[in-house]
């Protein structure tokens, strides 16, 4: 009887070292980090020193925040998909690219559409 009930937690804890597993293996390294990326995670408001790279990547949705230990770290997105399929919980930030945001490689970006433009 006692097995059980002990199954679920055996599972939970195989899925958090898999993620923590993932997490070291990919994590990006923040040392150095000068600019401080404001995050809210369960309605806190936390603080991530970042570089100016990392800090625009996390802006593009390049690179996730997710949580590990006590503590956050920098994954890619690649990485993140993985931890989603294990425990949705663990992603504390993945912010998507907006839709009216123009690519890297368009040759029109700097000339944006102003708004009041009648046809």
């Amino acid at each position: 009887m006692g097995r059980v009930y002990q199954l679920p937690a055996r599972i939970g804890r195989e899925i958090a070292a898999q993620i923590a597993q993932l997490v070291r293996h990919y994590r990006q390294p923040r040392e150095g980090g000068e600019i401080a990326y404001n995050f809210a995670d369960r309605g806190i408001i936390k603080k991530l020193y970042v570089s100016a790279r990392l800090r625009d990547q996390l802006i593009r949705g390049q690179l996730v925040i997710v949580r590990s230990g006590s503590g956050y770290e920098l994954v890619p997105v690649a990485c993140a998909e993985r931890i989603r399929a294990r425990d949705a919980d663990a992603i504390v930030v993945w912010n998507t690219p907006a839709a009216d945001q123009p690519a890297e490689d368009d040759p029109y970006k700097d000339f944006p559409i102003p708004d009041d433009l009648m046809w």
